[in-house]
């Protein structure tokens, strides 16, 4: 249920690279962007109803969605509350793929094991490979706005800097 919508607004920003600062990736730049702001009631059974408040940022130019290059830096995996995230899902993944390869070792049915091995094949390929692809994706956003920054003059922080900066949410 909406309870409300800012119709919105434009804003400007400066063309220079920011790492912070929001950039349209159709474009490639540091454009000047339309603001909307959504308000919604969500309600839930358990827990009753809350407020969350949506934003939304789109380039004046081209009206593609846009967002800072800081959220597409691959450290943001090194920082210390992402990389616990990451040890827990990699720990469930081992227990998750030991589980099913000890249950096709120990089953009994010869003929199940083909079909238990091909699943439990393919969930290990898919737990493991598609978070390696989007981290590879996010880096590769990341590169295209660095070396668009770097022929601009742009000095990457260094690793230790950018793993304290807060990641801005706008």
């Amino acid at each position: 249920m909406l309870e409300s919508g800012l119709d919105g607004e434009t804003r400007s920003q400066s063309s220079t690279p920011n790492y912070q600062g929001l950039w349209c990736w159709a474009c490639q730049e540091h454009t000047a962007y339309h603001f909307r702001s959504t308000t919604q009631r969500v309600f839930n059974n358990d827990v009753g109803s809350r407020v969350a408040t949506y934003e939304d940022f789109t380039c004046v130019t081209c009206k593609s969605k846009m967002y800072t290059p800081q959220v597409w830096d691959p450290v943001v995996f090194k920082r210390p509350a992402e990389r616990g995230c990451l040890w827990i899902y990699l720990i469930s993944v081992a227990i998750g793929i030991s589980f099913f390869f000890i249950s096709f070792l120990a089953a009994e049915l010869i003929y199940r094991q083909p079909v238990l091995l091909v699943f439990s094949c393919v969930v290990a390929i898919g737990l493991v490979v598609l978070p390696h692809l989007i981290i590879r994706w996010s880096g590769k956003k990341y590169g295209i706005w660095k070396s668009w920054a770097m022929q601009r003059g742009w000095r990457e922080p260094s690793l230790e800097k950018r793993m304290k900066m807060e990641v801005r949410r706008f």
